[in-house]
């Protein structure tokens, strides 16, 4: 199978293959090992340097805006007009989302049920103990201790924060308007901790407690996740096809600027999205061009030989029908810039 990012397009500068460059990305921690890993492979196979960098979300994007990088990463999209006023694109290339795992003794991963009610209860403090009969309705079959839930927040800013507060602002007019949404919104009660490491050291710490982590880190360290019921009332797991099914049925095409969390699939994980790629599509001179056109080289290298890769170290790809799409997408985006002539 052949993706066609660049080959379909035709730049002012022409790419020098046999001149090794070292192309910058940064942005959010969640794909850092799987841009290592890809980077260390076509390194060796084209002698470009991928330097990815896990500097955050946000002082990601500020480094595209100003020039210091070549793209970013992001957990979330941003809007048409956003990109528009900085001449950048947009694309998805993994699946991300938020798993609720918890530390509970004899309950085994996968088998208690939450819904997004209750989680929204948990996180307001409205549900204080796992006995609470909200819990107990979704769960008859399972013991639940009667004990207070500690609840383990993010206090630095986090695409994971982003995502469960949009979830849970979808889910609930309440939150959406007191709490709102954001890589840094503070949770009512819990405790804030900072940093992935901190939140999974806290939760080893704290019988009872309830965390939000991404995928990949539930299947690395093999924690004990819920099952979420979805849009569609259905129990799901996070799974690798769970996590593909909620990149179905959104348009990929412009801005891409979906969010998909609450997806309308009946076999979704409701608290999914992609982790997004963010380059400049506009340039002030030929050398970022090519840089442009090296990061694309990359990635669409990534779409038709880093599935196996990534689901190997706990990454989920997209589905196939949606790369197909974001290929068109970016493809007629970078044709109708004005770079091309």
């Amino acid at each position: 199978m052949k993706f066609l990012f660049a080959l379909m397009l035709n730049f002012v500068v022409a790419l020098s293959v046999g001149h090794a460059q070292t192309i910058q990305g940064k942005g959010s921690s969640f794909p850092l090992a799987l841009y290592l890993k890809w980077a260390a492979i076509y390194q060796k196979q084209t002698g470009v340097t991928i330097d990815y960098t896990d500097i955050g979300t946000t002082a990601g994007l500020d480094s595209v805006k100003k020039g210091l990088a070549t793209f970013a990463a992001s957990n979330r999209p941003l809007k048409e007009e956003e990109l528009e006023a900085h001449g950048l694109l947009q694309f998805p290339v993994v699946m991300s989302g938020v798993v609720p795992v918890v530390n509970m003794a004899d309950v085994r991963p996968g088998r208690l049920r939450l819904s997004s009610a209750v989680l929204v209860g948990i996180c307001t403090g409205k549900i204080t103990r796992w006995t609470d009969p909200a819990i107990r309705q979704l769960n008859p079959d399972v013991f639940l201790p009667a004990a207070p839930i500690t609840v383990l927040t993010r206090q630095d800013s986090s695409g994971m924060t982003y995502l469960l507060s949009h979830y849970l602002s979808r889910s609930n007019p309440e939150w959406k308007s007191r709490i709102g949404v954001g890589p840094d919104v503070k949770f009512p009660v819990g405790l804030a901790v900072n940093g992935l490491d901190s939140t999974l050291a806290q939760l080893i710490q704290h019988p009872n407690s309830i965390a939000f982590v991404d995928y990949a880190t539930v299947r690395k360290n093999r924690l004990t996740y819920v099952q979420l019921q979805n849009k569609t009332g259905h129990f799901v797991a996070p799974d690798f096809g769970s996590f593909q099914a909620a990149a179905r049925g959104f348009p990929w095409q412009g801005a891409m600027d979906n969010t998909t969390t609450d997806a309308p699939d009946p076999s979704a994980w409701p608290i999914a999205s992609p982790s997004y790629v963010i380059v400049r599509h506009r340039h002030k001179n030929n050398n970022t061009a090519v840089h442009m056109q090296q990061a694309l080289a990359f990635f669409e290298w990534a779409a038709g030989h880093g599935d196996q890769i990534a689901d190997d170290i706990n990454f989920v790809p997209m589905p196939l029908d949606v790369k197909m799409a974001v290929i068109r997408s970016v493809s007629d985006r970078l044709l109708d810039s004005e770079h091309v002539k």
